[in-house]
């Protein structure tokens, strides 16, 4: 049994901006879930931290989150602007630092989603090697 990156990424992947895990993925099965269908099995909690408890117990892990503020911060780094890097850099909330990133990037022609792609595989991978879960590019 293999994971898919592509398939992890595209389809099974949590919101980074979410308190919310909405995708979980199990172990023993190589089945990922949502987190309705989790509910629908059975499994239940008072609060997020104890159903994570819970789903461990029983091998069911939470599924990858990319964290696209990290991309994001990287990439405004690279472009190599003090000035726009320190204008980012006073943003201290992470989702309004995603919203001024997309406007900029999009008022200013850039294109960004191939690197972004390959952050999103990279992390995808990396998830896969954490948590010991075989997986095919």
């Amino acid at each position: 049994m293999f994971v898919s990156i592509r398939d992890l990424s595209l389809n099974h992947s949590n919101d980074c901006f979410s308190e919310k895990t909405e995708h979980w993925f199990d172990k023993d099965r190589y089945e990922f879930y949502t987190l309705s269908r989790i509910r629908d099995m059975g499994y239940s909690a008072k609060t997020p931290d104890e159903l994570k408890t819970v789903l461990a117990e029983n091998n069911i892990i939470p599924s990858l989150t990319v964290d696209e503020y990290e991309f994001e911060r990287n990439y405004i780094r690279s472009l190599r602007n003090r000035k726009l890097s320190d204008m980012f850099d006073k943003i201290g909330d992470k989702e309004a630092y995603d919203l001024r990133f997309r406007v900029y990037m999009e008022n200013n022609n850039i294109d960004y989603f191939d690197e972004l792609k390959e952050f999103i595989r990279d992390s995808a991978v990396k998830w896969c090697i954490e948590n010991n879960v075989r997986y095919r590019k």
